[in-house]
């Protein structure tokens, strides 16, 4: 558990430093404009005894997903992705949300399970090629928070 919340940590440090690094697009200045933006962070923790096939078979056929569709956001989300690069650690989805009514979307469509199968699910229709396997789904957390930015 411990080793969890440390990566956690540094997850969050990792979002604050490439939050700050952004700072200057409009992207930021309109969170900025409209006050304190939403987030949206889904952990995939890889099962016990599976972190080899996670690191190689899942988070390279999500690299390789992410990369094709990178830069099709929805306005008012950036997301930020955190891939591994060793066995045991994570892959981090991270979104940031400057439009509320869009993060209350995503809100309740996480606020579950059954919401984040049926989402997973949506965009293997949507956009195929990749798999989510059920017990990567288990191990998986979505933790939502507030977002702190130095206004530019």
């Amino acid at each position: 558990m411990d080793g969890l919340v440390a990566r956690i940590g540094l997850a969050g440090f990792v979002c604050l430093q490439a939050i700050q690094g952004w700072a200057a697009d409009s992207f930021t200045s309109t969170l900025a404009g409209q006050g304190t933006a939403k987030a949206m962070t889904i952990v995939f923790e890889p099962p016990k005894g599976k972190e080899d096939e996670f690191l190689n078979d899942f988070v390279s056929s999500q690299t390789a997903y992410m990369q094709s569709y990178s830069g099709r956001s929805m306005d008012g989300v950036k997301v930020i992705n955190l891939i591994p690069t060793e066995k045991g650690e994570p892959l981090i989805h991270l979104m940031i949300y400057s439009d509320s009514a869009k993060f209350e979307r995503a809100r309740q469509i996480f606020d579950s399970r059954e919401g984040l199968k049926g989402y997973i699910d949506g965009h293997v229709k949507k956009y195929g090629g990749y798999n989510v396997p059920k017990e990567y789904l288990q191990n998986t957390k979505v933790y939502l928070s507030n977002v702190l930015a130095d206004a530019p």
